[in-house]
């Protein structure tokens, strides 16, 4: 990606659907799951904050904070989802051809995947 982007639902989004779109694994900042466990923590430190209030404008804003993180989490099941079988499709192929064809796009963590899952 080379520049930083700011973790929001709808970038979240349009990763996920980039993603999908793509047979190889996108290109994501290093520190991908870090912001996006930051982001999902101020989301709720921001809907802990709206819950303690009890005016009605409150109430509506905290059942859509709430909405956004539930939504969230669904975008990021579906994309993990998504990069771990091409991760996991990495490592047959790795298996079969007995050399390694890593892919650059591939994030620490699913590095640290494809070499277990090759191992296996």
């Amino acid at each position: 990606m080379g520049e930083e982007i700011a973790i929001t639902f709808e970038t979240l989004y349009d990763v996920l659907m980039r993603e999908k779109q793509r047979d190889e694994l996108l290109q994501l900042e290093p520190t991908f799951y870090k912001d996006v466990i930051t982001y999902l923590s101020e989301k709720v430190k921001v809907w802990e904050k709206v819950s303690k209030d009890n005016d009605l404008f409150s109430l509506g804003e905290r059942d859509k904070i709430e909405a956004e993180i539930k939504n969230t989490r669904k975008i990021l099941r579906d994309l993990y989802e998504k990069r771990e079988k091409k991760v996991i499709g990495l490592a047959i192929n790795k298996s079969r051809i007995g050399h390694s064809l890593e892919d650059a796009n591939l994030l620490v963590e699913e590095k640290a995947f494809l070499e277990s899952v090759t191992g296996v």
